[in-house]
């Protein structure tokens, strides 16, 4: 019987059909392997991401009530020291609106009236006249000058550096110290009420010390006037002390010149330093910042 041929293959071509098979069976799975290897690393490292997550916001409940206890006595003592700040301003204004009303009253209601009685007094036919009338004016004299440290007019109408030039020479004529000033001040420049005052209440403190305490014979002064802060320095020649120790007496004595000064540096948002030492004289300065004009 004849049959059909039979077809049969090389096996040296079946086992490189079988190999390829092979292979692309082991790629494959090798390919799977790797993805699968993947997947494994990525969910272990997303595992412990929010392992860590949850451990690092696992916070003691009486921990976090203490820090927002602790934050919120901050932002109020924030909120008050700013408060304090503004009312030390408003009460720096009204005084100074009242030193300038005082001075008005003293000139109109002491001042004139005494000009006309000493006019009167230089009528009078006594022995004792001349005396009572130069008396007079030297009482006219002085309330004249209580008006002009009340008010600075240099201030109103010159500027900062002028009054401070105005004061240092008042000071000299009064105590006959050697004083000096140097001024450097940018032209157009506007100190608010408050921040003058406070300056210049320390320039005349500090030159008052110097006269009264320091046994000095002379001070330097220097102004600074600059858009962003206005400086006052003042240093003298005397004997000097030690600030730690002049504090603890002010405390036992009730007096408290640098603590009074240190207050009003503070209330007008500046800041204050004294440096001295026995023998060394002393050096007072105060710094105050000025808000620039707008469009700077």
């Amino acid at each position: 019987m004849r049959g059909s041929p039979s077809r049969s293959l090389p096996l040296s071509g079946l086992g490189r059909r079988t190999d390829a098979a092979t292979q692309h069976e082991f790629a494959r799975h090798a390919a799977e392997g790797l993805l699968a290897q993947s997947y494994y690393q990525k969910s272990q490292d997303s595992r412990l991401r929010r392992r860590l997550y949850r451990t690092s916001v696992r916070v003691d409940p009486q921990s976090l009530a203490t820090a927002i206890q602790r934050r919120s006595l901050v932002r109020i003592l924030q909120d008050k020291s700013a408060e304090a700040a503004m009312l030390t301003q408003e009460i720096l204004r009204i005084r100074n609106e009242e030193r300038k009303r005082i001075a008005r009253d003293l000139h109109d209601d002491i001042i004139q009236p005494m000009i006309a009685t000493s006019y009167s007094v230089a009528m009078f036919e006594d022995a004792n006249a001349p005396q009572v009338r130069q008396r007079l004016l030297d009482l006219i004299e002085l309330t004249r000058n209580i008006c002009f440290e009340l008010r600075q007019p240099a201030l109103d109408t010159l500027g900062f550096g002028a009054a401070a030039r105005t004061a240092v020479h008042d000071f000299r004529s009064r105590s006959h110290l050697d004083a000096t000033i140097a001024i450097d001040e940018a032209p157009g420049i506007v100190v608010p009420e408050h921040v003058a005052a406070a300056a210049l209440g320390i320039l005349g403190e500090a030159l008052q010390n110097a006269d009264k305490h320091a046994e000095a014979t002379s001070v330097t002064v220097n102004v600074v006037v600059h858009p962003d802060h206005l400086k006052v320095r003042v240093k003298d020649d005397g004997r000097g002390f030690d600030p730690t120790e002049a504090q603890a007496r002010a405390a036992r004595t009730k007096h408290f010149g640098l603590q009074t000064m240190s207050e009003r540096v503070a209330g007008a948002g500046g800041q204050y330093n004294v440096t001295s030492a026995p023998g060394q004289g002393a050096c007072v300065e105060a710094i105050f910042p000025l808000t620039p004009p707008a469009g700077d």
